[in-house]
């Protein structure tokens, strides 16, 4: 923790206007390890370790706000949420309208297919394909593909229905990140169903995963975004992600 910071929380909260929870943005299409919900209605995983530390650390009560995903660059935008995390500059209509973190962790863009099919090697092998995407989400790899008709996109609202209708042959692949699709292997290792199916990567880059922080309060926001590098820096979200895989 760097020593402004505990002067910045101070500061934060001795505002009249400043509000005394951070607001955290959550979506029903964050998948495993993201968001993990369990059957008491509890929720942990990456975005909520990250948000419950900046909340800890700022001496701020946590409140997590439920979205659909289309609806949360809004919400930041405007200051009815103060944080949203798994996002990235690329994803959203305007990223200098928010304040983001650095980058804290790069997943990797997995194509999923069944393991009886051909493998995809480069991207014109997805031509005419119907691909199993996740409401919400931007694909700017293969948005000039579903722009043209030269594959269509079937979202749906999780990598578990995205899987079970690949399996059943309504999508011909499925898109995901790593992230997801080894927490879902690991979680389903001994089913007959994930053991047939099979994973190609098709670009070679990994994509930085950021958190989008709402700018309508400078001297809150920027108190978020030092609580954020501090947590990159030290380490804690590799300790998480050993946790969780």
């Amino acid at each position: 923790m760097t020593r402004i910071l505990p002067f910045l929380a101070m500061l934060l909260l001795s505002l009249p206007a400043a509000a005394d929870s951070l607001r955290a943005l959550i979506s029903e299409t964050n998948t495993p390890p993201f968001i993990i919900y369990s059957h008491e209605a509890t929720k942990t995983g990456l975005v909520i370790d990250i948000s419950n530390e900046v909340a800890h650390q700022l001496g701020l009560e946590i409140e997590y706000l439920s979205i659909p995903r289309a609806r949360t660059e809004q919400w930041i935008q405007t200051g009815q949420a103060d944080l949203w995390c798994f996002t990235s500059p690329k994803w959203v209509r305007e990223p200098e309208t928010m304040l983001w973190s650095e980058p804290l962790y790069t997943t990797v863009d997995l194509l999923i297919r069944k393991a009886s099919t051909a493998p995809f090697r480069q991207l014109a092998d997805l031509y005419l394909k119907k691909i199993g995407t996740s409401r919400g989400f931007h694909y700017p790899e293969l948005e000039a593909l579903f722009a043209t008709a030269g594959a269509s996109r079937d979202d749906a609202l999780s990598l578990k229905e995205n899987l079970q209708r690949l399996q059943l042959d309504r999508v011909d692949v499925v898109i995901a990140d790593d992230f997801s699709y080894n927490y879902y292997m690991n979680a389903n290792k001994d089913s007959a169903e994930t053991q047939a199916l099979a994973a190609d990567q098709i670009w070679s880059y990994a994509q930085p995963s950021y958190c989008a922080i709402s700018n309508t309060n400078p001297l809150k926001a920027e108190a978020i975004r030092r609580v954020l590098a501090d947590i990159h820096a030290n380490g804690s979200i590799e300790r998480w992600l050993r946790h969780y895989f």
